[in-house]
């Protein structure tokens, strides 16, 4: 087995790949259905629930599980954050694209890049405790999408998803840089 495929594995990037391609299936299979929640007024639709649950899923390449290998890693730390970042929003993409094909339009299917943007800034902060803030993100998300006068009120503009894109990347790989500067020289030492 080869090396890089000994790190995609370590990442989970396998299985993040086929979590995405598992909920790009279902957002086809499950399109025009509507889903009941408690403490929601209506039904909801079955689409609005793929974001929330890609930033939920698809974030493990995120979560450093393997620490003391990611510090021996050969390549530079700053490089293998971000191929981590980039790990993650391929496996979106997949998701991305099955909701624009499932009659949504492509600027509502960015709000998985916004989500999974929101997952990269709160793996920064918090690690594998990523899912409390995307929780949260989730019911604001389907409470808002309950209250929507017009589809067109839940695009995304592409500037603005590229943008989220841009700044979570930096803080994602910025707050890792320094976490792992704190690890290898600590105050006081």
């Amino acid at each position: 087995m080869s090396s890089r495929l000994a790190v995609a594995r370590a990442w989970g990037v396998p299985r993040t790949l086929l979590l995405a391609l598992l909920l790009a299936g279902m957002a086809q299979f499950v399109a025009t259905s509507y889903v009941g929640m408690p403490s929601f007024e209506a039904e909801i639709p079955a689409l609005d629930l793929v974001p929330p649950a890609a930033a939920l899923v698809l974030a493990a390449p995120l979560v450093d599980q393997t620490p003391d290998l990611t510090l021996r890693a050969g390549r530079p730390l700053g490089q293998v954050l971000l191929l981590r970042y980039v790990a993650t929003h391929t496996a979106g993409a997949i998701v991305v694209a099955s909701l624009a094909l499932s009659g949504w339009s492509f600027e509502r299917s960015l709000v998985v890049v916004l989500f999974l943007a929101g997952s990269a800034v709160a793996a920064a902060g918090l690690g594998a405790w990523h899912w409390v803030p995307m929780m949260a993100g989730s019911y604001v998300w389907l409470l808002r999408s309950q209250h929507l006068d017009d589809l067109d009120d839940a695009d995304v503009p592409v500037a603005a998803a590229a943008a989220a894109l841009v700044a979570a990347g930096v803080i994602y790989v910025c707050a890792g840089l320094y976490r792992t500067h704190r690890t290898r020289c600590p105050r006081g030492g």
